[in-house]
């Protein structure tokens, strides 16, 4: 090899090795731009999955929380639904007595009411009687007038 061929090998190996040196260098700033946005998605990562457990710590409690609410919407529903058949019951009661009373008030009436036809009759039959009387007594008189 000639000198000048050995300057040209030289020079391009000098311009390679700048290029490795150049891309060695790019790498580098690669690499560590790389790994700060690995960093970064590293703190996003534990960010979300602390927020995730948080959120799965709440849902628990909200689970628990709706449950208990629905425990008591249902014994509530359930009260209700025993107070309405209490009141149902204690109306169906009263309307029963009610109806008892008024049919023991109907026949006190009617028993009443007998009585006083009866007292009525008997009053109109001594009201008969004692016009009767009277008039035979009113005959009498007359008789005795004109017998006099």
């Amino acid at each position: 090899m000639t000198n000048d061929e050995l300057k040209a090998l030289c020079e391009s190996n000098a311009r390679s090795i700048a290029a490795l040196s150049n891309e060695a260098r790019e790498e580098r700033r690669q690499r560590s731009t790389n790994t700060d946005e690995i960093d970064t998605l590293l703190g996003a990562i534990a960010t979300t999955e602390a927020n995730v457990q948080k959120l799965t710590a709440k849902a628990g409690y909200t689970d628990e929380l709706f449950e208990v609410l629905r425990a008591e919407a249902n014994a509530d529903r359930q009260e209700t639904r025993q107070m309405w058949n209490d009141a149902v019951t204690q109306a169906n009661t009263d309307r029963a007595e009610a109806k008892a009373q008024a049919n023991a008030d109907r026949d006190e009436h009617a028993r009443r009411f007998d009585a006083q036809q009866e007292t009525i009759q008997r009053l109109l039959l001594a009201v008969v009687d004692l016009s009767r009387d009277n008039n035979r007594m009113r005959d009498r008189i007359d008789g005795l007038e004109r017998a006099s």
